[in-house]
């Protein structure tokens, strides 16, 4: 009975080879994706909270300010949230005022690891978000 495991076993170890050498590249793709996805979700994770963290500051700013001074201090504190030497490099970051609503929007861009051997350089990744202004003040 062991002679005819063996010999069965001797017998299909060619199909397993070539079956395990056309299923390896797609899960080690697959794999490799999923990290540069997560990757590229981290980025827009830091993303958001970065603008969240600027907004909210411009927005708690005594006085109502021009579009120039909220900008510049939505810029000085999204970049001290999101400093340039950090994964993702950011531009477009963009601030709009509405009456007392500030609009913050930013994106960034993650170079890709292994979805570059797939011909996907980078990613593109955007947040935005809307604070208002509060006369009384803020809590």
């Amino acid at each position: 009975m062991m002679r005819n495991i063996i010999g069965y076993l001797k017998s299909n170890v060619g199909a397993l080879s070539v079956a395990f050498a056309l299923v390896i590249p797609v899960v080690v793709g697959s794999a490799g994706f999923a990290v540069d996805l997560s990757m590229a979700h981290m980025v827009k994770q830091r993303l958001s909270h970065a603008i969240d963290a600027a907004a909210l500051a411009a927005a708690s700013s005594a006085g109502g300010g021009t579009q120039s001074e909220i900008g510049s201090k939505v810029s000085a504190f999204f970049y001290k949230n999101y400093p340039l030497d950090k994964i993702g490099a950011t531009y477009d970051l963009t601030v709009t005022l509405s009456g007392d609503d500030i609009t913050v929007s930013a994106k960034s861009k993650y170079e890709t690891s292994f979805a570059k051997l797939l011909g996907i350089d980078e990613l593109v990744v955007s947040a935005t978000t809307t604070v208002t202004r509060e006369i009384l003040g803020l809590e």
